[in-house]
């Protein structure tokens, strides 16, 4: 269990005093997922950053983020280590990646996974499981969906993940862990967390409180086997893997919820023209 947060400032009507404030609370809430180690990703002035330490987001996050208002994108995490020693930072979240043609990304990851050593990759330092979905990504020739559907497909365990590339592009897969957000449309900016408690007490001590009811807000509820892609300008696209693909092999044993996803996994899949065709309707967001 980690968490995962972050925004898109697409419009840039957001100043630098509230962008601090939201990436604050948002890392200070998601603590209750794992304090073990937090860090941040985004894109400056064409250059990839990626910065992480092993303490937990409410200490993290006392130094502030240079030039944050001139940001589109920052994808966050804190850990719950599982594997891989929280004190080589090398294992902690965002991980960096590059593909065949030399496109850089970043990636996050909340869940476990339990196919890592069954692929086989070069040795590499690095310990932590969810690794694994950065090298074959990399065994890829770009970031999009075409490879974000290779990765979810091949993975056997529970995850979302985020992924930013080197285009200031923030793509999200969704598999059977919690993902929620919502686009504030006339602020220019989509915010999320891993989950709707965990975002709504973090916003809650923001300035965007007083914007929860705003009516062109857009709630972002995905459900398993979404990819959403969101770039720098707000625009979002859809495509979908198939979550058959690694359904039988999930380790649901050790979760309480296996009985509800297992007997409802149908009911999810038989209605996804559906769901697709409502989200259609979502003018120039879907």
């Amino acid at each position: 269990m980690c968490g995962l947060f972050g925004y898109v400032n697409y419009t840039n009507k957001v100043d630098s005093k509230n962008l601090q404030k939201v990436v604050f609370q948002l890392g200070k809430t998601s603590e209750e997922r794992g304090e073990d180690a937090t860090g941040i990703s985004y894109i400056n002035n064409n250059e990839m950053y990626i910065s992480k330490m092993n303490i937990k987001a409410s200490i993290f996050f006392k130094q502030t983020i240079n030039n944050i208002d001139k940001i589109k994108i920052i994808t966050g995490h804190t850990r719950f280590a599982t594997q891989g020693d929280p004190a080589q930072n090398y294992n902690n979240h965002p991980f960096f990646g590059k593909t065949k043609n030399g496109n850089m990304f970043s990636l996050c990851h909340n869940g476990h996974i339990y196919n890592n050593s069954k692929l086989t990759f070069k040795r590499n330092k690095i310990k932590t499981d969810s690794y694994v979905a950065v090298q074959l990504l990399e065994t890829q020739k770009k970031i999009d969906f075409e490879s974000i559907r290779f990765l979810s497909e091949n993975i056997e365990g529970r995850f979302v993940f985020t992924i930013l590339d080197d285009k200031n592009n923030l793509y999200i897969a969704k598999g059977n862990n919690p993902f929620f957000g919502i686009d504030f449309t006339e602020l220019g900016i989509f915010v999320y967390a891993s989950t709707k408690d965990i975002f709504y007490t973090a916003v809650s001590k923001t300035f965007l409180k007083g914007h929860l009811k705003d009516k062109k807000n857009i709630e972002i509820e995905l459900i398993e086997g979404d990819i959403l892609k969101i770039d720098k300008f707000g625009n979002m696209s859809t495509d979908y893997f198939d979550p058959t693909k690694y359904l039988d092999f999930c380790a649901y044993s050790d979760y309480d919820d296996y009985d509800d996803i297992y007997n409802n996994y149908n009911d999810i899949y038989n209605n996804y023209n559906y769901y697709n065709l409502v989200k259609s309707k979502i003018k120039g967001r879907w």
